[in-house]
């Protein structure tokens, strides 16, 4: 197994490569399954950037999205 591809709950796809267990890559996720992943940042397409495999999410029966939170530059400039 190289890489997963996964689609966000918005739609967006992108693929994940890294985090995986030896284990893990001979048995990958099954297609359909709810994974949990963790990321840099979001590109200006809006997918991650960096994304790593963390694990299943055995608990979840539906996708979510990241909530992002903007964090203030502290220049005082109110504009952005």
């Amino acid at each position: 197994m190289g890489a997963i591809e996964v689609e966000m709950a918005c739609g967006k796809h992108f693929r994940i490569g890294t985090g995986f267990s030896d284990a893990q890559r001979r048995k990958p996720p099954q297609i359909g399954s709810i994974v949990v992943y963790k990321f840099q940042e979001l590109s200006k397409s809006g997918t991650p950037r960096f994304p790593v495999y963390v694990g299943d999410a055995i608990d979840k029966t539906e996708a979510r999205d990241a909530e992002m939170r903007v964090i203030d530059s502290g220049d005082g400039d109110d504009d952005e």
